[in-house]
């Protein structure tokens, strides 16, 4: 048989060799060329798949985020709908005439007559009155009167006088007319306030009146206060800083401020804010409270301010039986004569309400459900690179836990595939390109870039939780401050009576201490 299929003659000459490597080579530069296409095509495959799976990725995070955000506003709406409950019953804020102002504390008296009755009125968030205003806000108290006699008003003087009136003694006497010819039994009050801090020329202490019927003044269970006996507030009232003053009806784009040398408020935005806090309502109610059988009697008293404005007085009788020692609960009802100011008001409210149950301190609104701010397991799975077939490239999760969605992966070359025609001398060059334009898109990450990017991350987590302990031997009064260091500027700071100090950091003995590289400049305050 082998003779049949073997040739009669092999022809071993030279040049049947010659052909013979020839058409090896030929046909192993074939091989090679085809293997190198057939890389180039599993590179570019590999780059298509790796699409798939940012795509896969971005779907998944958008469906987790999109679970979050639709969370989150599901348990706004449940909040929004628990504050607005609580405040109709609780914190009622309405704006209307003197007919429905009327109408309204009538209605808030009605809902709730087992409890002592409190009227707050601070005229001096009403500017310069008139004379129809001081007769509305007589008439309205009288109507609270005639439904609880034994209501009880506190009255906070208005400070600006208005025209037509013979000085502040005349402003006070038609409040004192206007209240005796309606029937009132009047007890007048001064308000005591701490000095104020810096230079601030103020008042020391400002008028006031409890006022109660006269028929039923004897039996009123609120005659034997301590506002009333003692004819002032024990603890002195605090002054609120210029920079927590509040204009409710400022225009758009022309926010209050507080500047050196300029006045961004007028006469009757300031004075508003003379009294502004929580100070004052806490102050004059604990002063009310004392002395009185209403705390062993009963644990709720209504109030109706009829003067709303900055949503203070709501604040502290929210917090009063936190701030106090008293432990009375208020239900309130405020009133204006503008809807902006009452819309001011009643947002102001219902955001510290939300705060207040998101940060799951449920006192103050009851037995309610609890916020929850992380939602459900989530549908979405997490995209698993392993279920996507690569054949050159290594798609694998990246050490620093920081990185989320798309950057948590790296996409890398191994080396043993990048080293296949790096030293070809026919498809290196092409190679090298090739691997050049795949590590500018994608920027891949070595081990070492990791490593340091998760000590960067622990370091910035350290920096943050460390505590940073207050500078030593540094100047504590204006002359130790010329002494120490040379002043390269100064100017008037944000406060009424302060100055800020631009100082060189080292001081003038050369010494310098509590300054980085290439500081320069340390800054000082002096009030």
């Amino acid at each position: 048989m082998f003779t049949e299929v073997a040739p009669k003659k092999i022809d071993t000459t030279k040049e049947k060799v010659e052909q013979a490597d020839q058409k090896l080579q030929a046909l192993s530069a074939e091989s090679r060329k085809a293997q190198f296409q057939a890389d180039s095509l599993a590179l570019a495959r590999d780059l298509a798949q790796v699409g798939n799976v940012y795509r896969d990725v971005v779907k998944s995070e958008n469906s987790i985020r999109q679970e979050r955000i639709m969370h989150l506003r599901g348990q706004n709406c449940i909040g929004a709908a628990l504050v607005a409950d609580y405040m109709s019953l609780n914190m009622a804020v309405h704006a209307g005439s003197l007919k429905e102002q009327i109408s309204l504390a009538d209605r808030f008296l009605t809902r709730f007559p087992q409890y002592p009755c409190v009227v707050w009125c601070d005229l001096m968030k009403c500017g310069r009155l008139t004379q129809q205003e001081v007769n509305d806000y007589c008439d309205l108290m009288h109507s609270i009167f005639k439904k609880s006699p034994m209501s009880v008003a506190v009255l906070v003087a208005p400070y600006l006088v208005s025209e037509k009136v013979a000085g502040y003694r005349g402003e006070l006497r038609r409040w004192e007319d206007k209240m005796d010819a309606r029937g009132f039994k009047q007890h007048s009050i001064a308000i005591r306030c701490q000095p104020p801090n810096g230079r601030r020329k103020v008042p020391l202490h400002f008028d006031g009146w409890v006022v109660m019927m006269d028929l039923t003044a004897g039996d009123n269970v609120w005659s034997p206060s301590q506002l009333i006996q003692d004819r002032s507030n024990r603890n002195e009232i605090p002054w609120t800083p210029e920079g927590q003053y509040v204009v409710p009806v400022a225009q758009k784009d022309n926010l209050p401020h507080a500047s050196e040398g300029m006045r961004s408020l007028s006469d009757v935005q300031e004075c508003a804010q003379f009294l502004a806090g929580e100070a004052l309502p806490c102050g004059l109610l604990s002063a009310l409270l004392g002395r009185t059988e209403v705390p062993k009697q009963t644990d709720t008293c209504v109030l109706i301010n009829l003067t709303a404005y900055d949503s203070w007085v709501e604040r502290a009788c929210k917090r009063f039986s936190d701030q106090t020692t008293i432990p009375i609960k208020f239900k309130t009802l405020s009133m204006s004569k503008t809807i902006s100011t009452a819309e001011y008001v009643e947002k102001t409210l219902a955001c510290e309400l939300l705060e207040v149950w998101k940060r799951g301190n449920h006192k103050h609104l009851g037995q309610v459900r609890a916020y929850e701010p992380k939602p459900p397991a989530s549908s979405a799975t997490d995209v698993d690179p392993n279920q996507y077939p690569l054949k050159l490239i290594k798609l694998d999760y990246d050490p620093n836990p920081s990185l989320k969605g798309w950057n948590k992966f790296r996409i890398s070359i191994p080396p043993a595939v990048r080293a296949r025609y790096i030293d070809d001398q026919v498809f290196g060059e092409d190679w090298s390109n090739i691997l050049k334009d795949f590590d500018q898109k994608y920027s891949p990450k070595s081990n070492a870039d990791a490593t340091a990017a998760l000590a960067l991350v622990k370091k910035e987590e350290e920096d943050a939780t460390k505590v940073i302990e207050p500078w030593t031997n540094e100047p504590e009064t204006l002359e130790e401050l010329m002494d120490k260091y040379i002043v390269e500027a100064k100017f008037p700071g944000r406060n009424h009576g302060s100055t800020m100090f631009l100082v060189q950091s080292k001081a003038r003995d050369g010494t310098s201490h509590q300054i980085i590289q290439g500081q320069k400049y340390k800054l000082f305050v002096a009030t």
